[in-house]
This record gives C-alpha cells, structure tokens and sequence, in this order.
C-alpha cells in the first residue's frame, strides 16, 4: 500500500467538501468549507463548536466512507479514527501556541526524569512492551491494548502529564511538530493509545517509516491526527530508548548513561 500522493488528496478534498453534511458543520462551527477542508487550524470557540454538533460528526462518518473508496495509506487509516480521536486532536491543534520554546534543559530532565519513572520498566514488562524497546520495533495492536488497561502505564502517562504542568508557558517542537506543553492535558491516556494502534496500523500497511511529508497541503484537518500529536508525545523518548538495548537488570545508573550517550 502506498502513501497517498497530492492529486489523490485533491480529489478527496474536493469530494468531502462537497457532501451533505460539510456545509451544516463548516455553519455550525462558523467556518467556511475551504477553511475545514484546509490545513487551517480551528480556534478553540470553533472546536468547541465542532464537538457539540452532530452535523460535524456525521461529517466525519461520510468522510471515513468517502476513503473506503481510496487505497492509499493515509485515507485508509481514516476510517479508523474515531469521533472522540478527532475532537481530541482538535483541542490540542487549537491551543494557543507561547512565544518560546520549552527550555531543553527542562525538557532534558523532564526525559530522564521518566526514564527512572517507577512505573516504566513495570509498564513495559507487563504490556510487552519491553522487548519492541528491546529490539526497536513498532509496537504492535495487542502491546497497546495491554498498555491501555495497565495500571503501570496509565500511572506513567498521569505523571507525563504532571511533568508538563511543570513547564512554563511553552512550545514542544519536535521534527517540525509545534503543541503548547500544556495541551497535553487536553489528551486522554485512552485517545493515546488510539493514535498509537492506528500509527502502528499504519507501519503494517508499510513497513518503514511513514513519512508525513508524503502527505502534503491542502488536507483534511482529520486525516494526520494521529501522527502529529503522538510524534510530539513519543519523539523524545523514543529517541533515547533507541541508543541502547533495555536489560531488567540494568540500572538506574545505567539507565542514566544511555540518556547520555
């Protein structure tokens, strides 16, 4: 399967903005069709007004039957994301930005901070997790769904989230990616794991990594949620994790000198 390329995208875009319900939720949410079916991000009012109406839900089911008739990659994986993944990312997307980035400094710790988290190594043992660290592989469906009722991982993300209570008014800028630390609240541990099942059916369509350059403007504001806001989340961590190999035994110093390599 392949990623889908512009014109396949311009013909999609064309044909969601022209169904039933794209008016009536471009009204509903005071936006026009063009903006919702742009990269242009929804202000926080909009948003609000996109989760209270069932004519942008409905919206979003003509949309996922609409890529039922696409092969490529990204309109494939949307018929996978659910109403409550969409809302979610949209709250996140519509946080204002700060003026300034996060101090690496801070977010240096705040990583290693979570590699010494009492609840990692456990959370990763018991979901199976452990060895896709291990061996640097994408997680895969039943890993996350392990994960998603671990009392260990529920804990780490909870204090994910803590940690970025901690930050001041602040950018995350990871590979291009731009989120207020602080929209992280707006995320749920559950809407995580979701985006996670959906990137890890998304390297199973093609093994590799997905490249989100392949899905270039204009777009559905639905169709790259999944990847931007777990790549925000996960980037820094991942990129750590994979300087080494995980052993049980290993240390917290150790764990320590990984991050320092």
């Amino acid at each position: 399967m392949t990623h889908c390329d512009r014109p396949t995208l311009t013909r999609f875009l064309a044909k969601a903005g022209a169904l039933p319900q794209a008016q009536s939720c471009a009204t509903d949410a005071n936006m026009t069709v063009a903006d919702a079916t742009s990269a242009k991000v929804p202000t926080a009012t909009q948003v609000q007004a996109i989760e209270r109406s069932s004519n942008c839900r409905d919206w979003l089911t003509q949309l996922e039957a609409l890529a039922g008739n696409e092969t490529c990659i990204e309109l494939q994986l949307l018929m996978r994301v659910s109403w409550d993944m969409a809302t979610a990312y949209l709250k996140v997307a519509s946080y204002p930005l700060a003026d300034d980035a996060c101090p690496p400094t801070q977010v240096q710790a705040a990583i290693s901070s979570l590699f010494t988290n009492a609840n990692l190594m456990p959370c990763l043992s018991v979901s199976g997790l452990y060895s896709t660290f291990a061996m640097r592989t994408p997680p895969s469906q039943g890993q996350l769904e392990q994960a998603r009722t671990n009392r260990y991982c529920q804990g780490l993300y909870v204090d994910l989230q803590a940690l970025a209570t901690t930050f001041p008014n602040c950018n995350l800028d990871q590979q291009g990616v731009h989120m207020n630390v602080h929209a992280l609240s707006n995320v749920s541990f559950d809407t995580v794991v979701d985006w996670g099942e959906l990137a890890a059916a998304a390297v199973a369509a093609n093994p590799g990594p997905l490249s989100l350059a392949a899905v270039t403007t204009p777009r559905p504001m639905f169709v790259l949620m999944p990847f931007l806001v777990m790549t925000v989340l996960c980037v820094a961590v991942l990129a750590n994790a994979r300087r080494g190999r995980w052993y049980a035994s290993s240390s917290k110093d150790e764990r320590m000198r990984l991050l320092g390599d």
